[in-house]
């Protein structure tokens, strides 16, 4: 009567990179493009945080590169 239910499926990895780059938006925004104060806000060195923002093609003419987890565990 009813057709089988198809699995939702969530690729973790693609959600958490969307997360972090929405809150690094929102953290610049906050910070009014102060890259210090914003990685601060998040609670991640500077360092770091400008590698996200080359990640995720924040930076001025930087590349987005691939997300990748493991390199970044700190």
């Amino acid at each position: 009567l009813y057709p089988p239910r198809v699995e939702e499926t969530v690729d973790l990895a693609e959600f958490v990179a969307r997360l972090e780059k929405e809150l690094i938006v929102r953290a610049l925004a906050r910070s009014r493009g102060n890259k210090s104060k914003a990685a601060k806000l998040l609670g991640m060195t500077r360092p770091r945080f400008l590698r996200r923002l080359a990640q995720f093609g924040l930076a001025p003419g930087e590349p987005e590169v691939e997300f990748e987890l493991d390199e970044d565990l700190e």
